[in-house]
């Protein structure tokens, strides 16, 4: 059993496995590093987005369980795609913001913790 998860390992594995996974960032290498990261924890179904707009498409298109978002993407910022995702009836995914880059006080707050 994983200490840290409270669930058994292999079940935590397939449970990663199922989860769909949106790597939206507006560096290449950035989402293929993600992507590798993805990948070895088991997860096959991973889409990827190169800016804000092309995020808002696969997030209507696909659905995903899970965001990864860049802050500072270009046409629509990390933070405009957020607040069209948490508009209702858009998507119910979890989004994790990240960025590489110097961040405003008030993006810095939500850093830490998917939301």
């Amino acid at each position: 059993m994983d200490r840290d998860a409270g669930m058994p390992t292999a079940q935590f594995e397939k449970m990663l496995e199922g989860q769909v996974v949106l790597v939206a960032d507006s560096n290449h290498y950035a989402r293929r590093l993600t992507r590798m990261m993805l990948t070895n924890l088991g997860i096959q179904s991973i889409y990827e987005a190169g800016d804000g707009i092309a995020a808002v498409d696969a997030i209507r298109n696909v659905s995903p369980d899970v965001m990864i978002l860049d802050w500072d993407m270009p046409i629509l910022s990390g933070q405009e795609v957020m607040r069209i995702v948490r508009s209702p009836g858009v998507s119910q995914s979890r989004t994790c913001p990240s960025s590489c880059s110097p961040m405003p006080a008030s993006a810095r707050a939500c850093r830490p913790r998917c939301v």
